[in-house]
């Protein structure tokens, strides 16, 4: 079983710990023995970025149609 040491107590941790079971130290970051996931984090934390900035561009873009299209209904019941 791959483990990670912890760079500040040496204790041993398992492969999917991000934070050591002794100490509390972070080891996402550190170049310790085992995997090390941080690249797949910085990855899933961007493509969560753009995917929400996606989202938010798509309703207001439906939000701006919707208010078009009511103004237009509007305009045809007033005239």
């Amino acid at each position: 079983m791959a483990v990670k040491t912890c760079p500040k107590c040496n204790e041993d941790n398992l492969s999917t710990s991000v934070v050591c079971i002794s100490c509390g130290s972070s080891l996402a970051k550190s170049g310790v023995m085992g995997e090390n996931h941080s690249d797949d984090l910085l990855i899933n934390q961007h493509n969560y970025k753009k995917t929400s900035r996606k989202k938010w561009i798509i309703t207001l873009l439906v939000l701006a149609f919707l208010i078009f299209l009511a103004l237009m209904v509007i305009k045809l019941i007033a005239s």
